[in-house]
């Protein structure tokens, strides 16, 4: 009986240690993904930010071309007068 018990015990302890590993790798697994696919957002999410600055900044030096006022500039192209006098310096 006690040999019986004792096999009981060490099946369960193998079972665990089975699920958990098992259970620990596909976590890991999932996480990574996540992990990943939030990181390739937050990417393209900055690179269209950036690219939406770098438009309003090439539109408002078009319009200073063509002699427009920095409050009309500021309100077309949605930029802060400061910016665009910065963007009169280069």
């Amino acid at each position: 009986m006690y040999d019986v018990s004792l096999k009981r015990k060490w099946d369960e302890y193998a079972v665990r240690e089975y699920w958990e590993t098992e259970g620990m790798q596909k976590g890991i697994e999932k996480g990574i993904e996540k992990g990943m696919q939030k990181g390739i957002e937050k990417g393209i999410e900055k690179g269209m930010q950036k690219g939406i600055q770098e438009t309003q900044r090439k539109n408002a030096l078009n319009m200073l071309s063509l002699g427009l006022s920095l409050e009309i500039i500021s309100k077309s192209v949605d930029l802060p007068i400061d910016e665009i006098k910065k963007l009169c310096s280069l």
